[in-house]
């Protein structure tokens, strides 16, 4: 499943997917279950910074992401998280 899919899956139960702000969340989450998931942040449309899906920046908020790409689950497209 691809970032957009995921994301219209969220949207038809009224739900979006799950906005980051803490390594308190980040570890509830990541606790939920033993595969990948898609989270809500991607990169803006000039392609310069990421934001997340509520429009908000990605700015100084949690940012401790690991740092891999695995273009099987993204698609070929490395701009989503």
């Amino acid at each position: 499943m691809v970032f957009t899919e995921a994301r219209r899956t969220c949207l038809t139960w009224i739900s979006d997917l799950v906005i980051i702000s803490s390594e308190d969340e980040n570890n509830f989450i990541s606790h939920l279950t033993d595969t990948n998931v898609w989270i809500g942040l991607q990169n803006n449309s000039s392609g310069d910074t990421f934001v997340w899906v509520n429009g908000s920046s990605l700015g100084d908020a949690f940012s401790n992401w690991q740092n891999d790409t695995d273009s099987e689950t993204s698609g070929g497209n490395n701009n989503e998280v």
